[in-house]
């Protein structure tokens, strides 16, 4: 720890103890363990392109990552995993993979405010609107996406790099940040191409606000 506060390691072991609930060696560990997933993920996506529906890790019950693709073939990957966390791997069959949900939120066009992102987890493509925007996009757009009509649309909050590169669209997972005197982890879903990213929840201090916000990154080559 620095004379002015933690350094980035002991902040971020830190927000995970608060935010997961766990002791010091527990997060500790689990942290370990996330600094080699994004090689693995990287290794996947090349191995498995056409295949690949995304990556991430959960941690509940147990801390552990999972692999979703288009097919049960699962040998090829699994043999790409370290030793770390071969054990806990996970595996699921989605109906899309991300190189067809990102061609298919590339190709949307609309001329209202919106937000829109890729939703890994859920395999669809999210796209907010305003009240009464929402109708004739229904009707338009593919199934896969998924229109939400919601009374306000998020916008950048701060400029933060770093946190665990999860696919090579940029995702991040997990990673601890203190900005303007505010301390947190985010948890991020997936993204486009585009240097703007959606997180489903700031934790501050460790306790989540169940808001969105909007925060652009780097964009990882």
């Amino acid at each position: 720890m620095s004379a002015i506060g933690p350094d980035a390691g002991e902040l971020q072991t830190i927000s995970y103890m608060d935010y997961y609930g766990v002791a010091r060696e527990v997060a500790e560990a689990e942290l370990a363990l996330t600094r080699p997933v994004g090689e693995f993920a990287a290794n996947v996506e090349r191995t498995a392109a056409d295949r690949f529906s995304g990556l991430w890790i959960e941690h509940k019950p147990i801390f552990h990552v999972v692999v979703a693709l288009t097919d049960a073939n699962v040998a090829d990957v699994e043999a790409l995993a370290p030793i770390e966390f071969r054990d806990g791997l996970e595996f699921r069959v989605y109906e899309h993979s991300l190189p067809e949900l990102i061609a298919v939120a590339e190709s949307i066009d609309v001329d209202v405010p919106h937000n829109l992102d890729i939703n890994v987890q859920a395999n669809s493509i999210r796209l907010e609107v305003f009240p009464g925007d929402g109708d004739e996009l229904v009707q338009r757009l593919p199934d896969v996406v998924e229109v939400v009509e919601v009374p306000s649309l998020g916008g950048p909050a701060a400029d933060i790099y770093g946190g665990t590169h999860l696919t090579g669209n940029g995702c991040t997972a997990g990673f601890a940040v203190s900005h303007l005197g505010t301390t947190g982890l985010l948890s991020a879903r997936a993204l486009l191409k585009y240097r703007r990213f959606w997180i489903d929840e700031l934790s501050v201090a460790g306790r989540g606000d169940g808001r969105k916000h909007g925060c652009s990154m780097a964009h990882y080559p």
